[in-house]
């Protein structure tokens, strides 16, 4: 029910990225190192998450990703839940329909099916 009324896209880099049938909702770059930080977390890596960070993506020692998430409608059930996936919402920009915040990196996907 969320997932089809209100997210649109995740995206990182600050690209939003189209949602049309068959387009993709997580930018490329946020499945790649999500991807790599999970080997990392399955492997027993004593090397912190934040290491991931790069110039472009932001990744703190918990491993949340910081994601920008465009939705259709931002209100308080959307909002609601993004927090209910663990999402830490940061900032709230209704006239672009993007809230900003950090992600847990095991999330990415789920929030976006």
């Amino acid at each position: 029910m969320f997932k089809r009324r209100f997210l649109c896209s995740l995206l990182v880099l600050g690209v939003v990225l189209p949602t049309w049938a068959g387009e993709e909702k997580i930018d490329p770059r946020l499945q790649k190192l999500c991807r790599k930080m999970a080997r990392q977390a399955r492997a027993g890596s004593a090397v912190p998450f934040s290491a991931q960070s790069t110039r472009r993506a932001r990744v703190n020692d918990a491993g949340f990703v910081q994601v920008y998430v465009k939705l259709a409608k931002i209100d308080a059930a959307a909002l609601g839940l993004l927090r209910d996936h663990g999402f830490q919402v940061e900032i709230v920009n209704r006239d672009l329909g993007v809230v900003q915040g950090r992600l847990p990196f095991n999330q990415v996907e789920n929030l976006s099916e």
